[in-house]
């Protein structure tokens, strides 16, 4: 359906008009009431319940009343001051767009499927598929507030898969952080990356980048965002790359040092002075492979952000290097996810070797003893490899 406001957003930058500085404002507060009551339709989508409140709008439950699926509803008020759900819905329709056009499966886009954006009286509207939890509600659902690095891994698989087609198709996220993950409503090891309301195009008509800016606006969430951001330079792909690492640290650690620090400054010279590889990653005493050599990458581009501005990420090196980081550690295609997990089995079953063991059984019906030796052998063919190719991330 054709998008049918005519109000511009533009490119989701927050508006800061009577702030505190350094404070974005927000429209709604916990106690809001939702815009629109229960039974109310929007085009062929009624409105069920509200099911989540953000600071710049409200997403209801719903369904199609011509055929009863089940779908999200995303709406703002008509007189918000920040205006960014035009944005996220023009950025979600032309990424399903150019997925078609590509001759690509729509079905299996990253993203939540766009349905339909409009206005009425009182609000615009967004509506697309609904989508099951995101990734900061799975995590606090573990025993320890904490992803298994097989788990963690996949993640940061599917992550890296949906910011590089966002970023083929020339937009930049802005916000990557796990509650902007969700996984499917019925197909539990989907991952969908959501929210695009801070999303920007960074091409011009001709296809190329725009110019770098000397001074960029923050966005994104303190936690998450990059040094560059805290620095207030334009923002690149690379910066939601950063925000991956600080995620997917988080997912494999528990937790970030700065987790309960909110001044953006103090957060700031927390992450100057981050050592990551000083970390427990589960029950492994270094870093992951995978995790280190995004590092060396990102490292890299830090120390030169007016030039790597205009590099492409190397996607496909990443997404290789944690396909085999994966494989090392016995993940194959049934591999049960966490969240697919009983809390028994979690507790039960929480190291690296009790992980390839009870996949190798599910392939095979070898003993046990044969299963830990094919495990041990792994791991010392993966720490060949990473002696081989320390030089990369060292």
């Amino acid at each position: 359906m054709a998008m049918r406001d005519h109000h511009h957003a533009g490119e989701g930058q927050a508006n800061q008009r009577n702030t505190a500085p350094g404070q974005l404002h927000t429209e709604f507060k916990k106690d809001s009431p939702p815009l629109l009551g229960k039974g109310h339709v929007l085009d062929f989508y009624a409105i069920k319940e509200m099911i989540s409140l953000g600071g710049f709008g409200q997403i209801f439950s719903g369904y199609d009343i011509r055929t009863q699926e089940p779908v999200a509803i995303k709406v703002e008020s008509n007189n918000a001051l920040v205006t960014l759900l035009r944005n996220e819905g023009t950025c979600l329709q032309h990424l399903h767009q150019t997925y078609s056009c590509n001759g690509e499966n729509v079905d299996k886009a990253p993203f939540l499927k766009f349905l339909a954006y409009g206005n009425t009286e009182i609000v615009r509207f967004l509506v697309m598929e609904q989508c099951g939890k995101n990734l900061r509600e799975l995590k606090r659902e573990t025993s320890k507030d904490q992803f298994s690095m097989a788990t963690s891994l996949y993640i940061m698989q599917e992550m890296i898969t949906a910011l590089r087609y966002m970023h083929n198709a020339g937009w930049i996220h802005r916000d990557v952080k796990p509650a902007n993950f969700c996984v499917g409503l019925e197909d539990v090891r989907r991952i969908y990356l959501i929210d695009f309301g801070m999303c920007r195009y960074y091409l011009q008509t001709d296809g190329s980048l725009k110019p770098r800016q000397s001074h960029a606006s923050f966005h994104g969430t303190v936690r998450y965002v990059s040094l560059n951001v805290h620095d207030r330079q334009d923002i690149s792909r690379w910066d939601d790359l950063w925000s991956l690492f600080y995620v997917t640290v988080e997912h494999m650690c528990g937790q970030l040092p700065w987790r309960m620090v909110n001044d953006r400054d103090k957060v700031a010279q927390m992450k100057r002075a981050f050592s990551p590889e000083t970390l427990k990653y589960g029950e492994d005493n270094h870093m992951p492979h995978a995790i280190a050599f995004l590092k060396y990458y990102l490292d890299s581009a830090a120390s030169d952000p007016v030039n790597y501005f205009y590099y492409a990420p190397p996607y496909s090196i990443f997404l290789a290097e944690t396909t085999n980081e994966l494989s090392c550690r016995g993940y194959a295609c049934n591999t049960l996810l966490d969240w697919q997990r009983t809390v028994s089995d979690e507790q039960s079953d929480n190291s690296p070797m009790s992980d390839y063991v009870a996949n190798h059984f599910r392939q095979s019906p070898a003993d046990e003893a044969t299963a830990k030796q094919a495990y041990q052998k792994i791991c010392d063919k993966r720490r060949q490899v990473q002696n081989s190719c320390s030089v990369y991330y060292i």
